[in-house]
């Protein structure tokens, strides 16, 4: 019971740590190519790249939309 708690633990852990690493991945790669992918899409990107434009971006591309 005592190994089954530790591995419950330790893969946690290892979870949360995976999740913020992608989650900073994530943030990178938009900042990097999110006025790309605006005007790929066809949307009129300002300059800098605006949290309106990121959440038009988000209701294109969400799945079952």
């Amino acid at each position: 019971m005592l190994i089954a708690a530790i591995g419950i633990t330790v893969a946690w852990r290892r979870a949360t740590a995976a999740a913020g690493t992608l989650a900073d991945l994530t943030e990178a790669v938009v900042d990097l190519h999110g006025r790309t992918l605006a005007e790929f899409l066809g949307l009129e990107c300002p300059q800098p790249f605006d949290r309106e434009t990121g959440s038009r971006i988000t209701t294109l591309l969400r799945k079952g939309a």
